[in-house]
C-alpha cells in the first residue's frame, strides 16, 4: 500500500518536472526565433548600407574620405553581426547535439508501434504512460525540427556574410590605396598651386618693373626730344 501511494505523488513531480522542461523549450525556442528575426533585420540594413555605398561610389556624389568612413562602418556592423551568429550557430549545434535527438518521423512511430523505443530507454510503463512519453519525445522531436531550419537559416546568413566581409575586406585595402594616391596627388597640386601663385607674382613684378621702364624711357626720350629740338630751333624755345 505504502508504495501504491508514493507512485501518484512521484508522478505528480513528474509531470511537473516535465512541464517545467517544455515551458523552458518553448521560451527557448522563442528567443531562437527572436534571435533570427532580429539577425534577418540586421543583415537586411547591412545590405542597404552596401547598396547605398555602392551607389554613392559609381555616383562621384561623395568624397573619398566620407566613402571610407561609411565603408568603415558598413564593414563594423558586418562584422559584429558575422560575429554573433556564428557564436549562436555553434551553441545551436552543440544544444543538438546534447539533445541526443537525431530520429525522422517514421523511425519515431516504427519504434513506439515495436516497443524499441521503451526498451532502448529501459521504461517500463502502461500504455497511458507510454503515450504520453510518446509525445514528450514528439514535442522534442518537433523542436528539433524548428532548431534545425533556424540553424540552416543562420548558417546560409552565415556564409553570404563571410563571403561579403572577404569581399570588403578587398574593397577596403583598394580604396585605402586610393586615399593614399588621392593624398598623394593632393600634395602635389597643393605645391604646384604654390608654385603658380610665385610665378604669378614674378609676372607682376616683371610687369610692374617693364611699365617703369616704359615710363622712364618716354620721359627720357621727351626730354632729349626737347632738349634737341632747342638746339635746332631756339627762338621758339625762348
Amino acid at each position: 500500500m505504502g508504495d501504491n501511494a508514493i507512485v501518484p505523488e512521484i508522478l505528480y513531480y513528474i509531470n511537473n518536472f516535465k512541464n517545467y522542461i517544455l515551458a523552458l523549450t518553448t521560451e527557448f525556442n522563442i528567443k531562437v526565433e527572436n534571435f533570427v528575426i532580429l539577425s534577418r533585420d540586421v543583415w537586411n540594413i547591412v545590405k542597404r548600407m552596401q547598396a547605398e555605398n555602392d551607389k554613392l561610389s559609381s555616383s562621384n556624389k561623395i568624397t573619398m574620405a566620407n566613402l571610407m568612413i561609411r565603408r568603415n562602418q558598413e564593414m563594423t556592423l558586418r562584422q559584429g553581426i558575422l560575429k554573433l551568429t556564428g557564436e549562436f550557430h555553434k551553441e545551436q549545434m552543440d544544444y543538438k547535439e546534447k539533445s541526443g535527438l537525431h530520429m525522422t518521423e517514421e523511425e519515431m512511430d516504427e519504434s513506439i508501434e515495436g516497443g524499441n523505443l521503451f526498451n532502448t530507454v529501459s521504461i517500463m510503463t502502461a500504455e497511458k504512460d507510454k503515450r504520453l512519453l510518446f509525445e514528450d519525445v514528439k514535442s522534442r522531436h518537433e523542436d528539433i525540427i524548428k532548431l534545425e531550419g533556424s540553424i540552416r537559416e543562420l548558417h546560409e546568413m552565415f556564409q553570404d556574410l563571410a563571403m561579403l566581409v572577404e569581399s570588403q575586406g578587398e574593397m577596403a585595402d583598394h580604396i585605402e590605396t586610393n586615399v593614399i594616391c588621392a593624398k598623394e596627388l593632393a600634395f602635389k597640386a597643393l605645391d604646384n598651386v604654390k608654385g603658380a601663385e610665385a610665378a604669378k607674382r614674378r609676372n607682376i613684378k616683371l610687369k610692374i618693373a617693364l611699365t617703369m621702364c616704359i615710363v622712364v624711357g618716354i620721359i627720357f626720350i621727351f626730354f632729349m626730344g626737347t632738349t634737341v629740338f632747342c638746339v635746332y630751333f631756339p627762338f621758339i624755345c625762348r
